[in-house]
């Protein structure tokens, strides 16, 4: 995993419900938002280490990490998902690229 998808990773967990994964609509919104802006800005990401870093780093159950992992493979197979939520776009890819040189 690269740094700013981790940085990105960082903070979407701190968004949600990491309970409850990504089971309440704005909570899987974000994390459509997420990918997409990492997905749209060129930056490159593997579902199965999505779903390794929750688990392994935050604590999350398979279930809800898995249900993460079927969001970013969805975004990379291109397929078109209702987001109610944009919270990052390009400021946000700034921000993140930004965390990560430092």
């Amino acid at each position: 995993m690269t740094k700013v998808v981790e940085i990105a990773m960082q903070s979407f967990t701190r968004m949600v419900d990491e309970h409850g994964g990504i089971s309440r609509p704005l909570d899987k919104a974000t994390a459509i938002d997420m990918f997409e802006t990492l997905h749209g800005g060129g930056e490159v990401f593997e579902p199965r280490e999505i779903i390794s870093w929750l688990q392994n780093e935050r604590g999350w159950q398979g279930l809800d990490a898995q249900s993460v992992g079927q969001v970013a493979q969805s975004v990379l197979d291109g397929k078109k998902q209702a987001c109610v939520r944009r919270i990052y776009g390009s400021l946000g890819l700034a921000h993140w690229r930004k965390l990560a040189a430092v």
